[in-house]
């Protein structure tokens, strides 16, 4: 399972590494006039 979460969302981050995920790359991205950058992050399921 992956997602993608917005590098300037502490919280968010710290919620999904507590719940096994990983960052595994980068993806950025325009909003209006502003790039904004994304952490994928990567979690195994079985």
């Amino acid at each position: 399972m992956w997602l993608g979460v917005w590098e300037r969302n502490a919280a968010a981050i710290a919620f999904y590494r507590k719940a096994g995920f990983v960052e595994v790359g980068t993806q950025t991205f325009q909003l209006g006039e502003d790039r904004q950058r994304d952490f994928l992050m990567a979690r195994r399921v079985d």
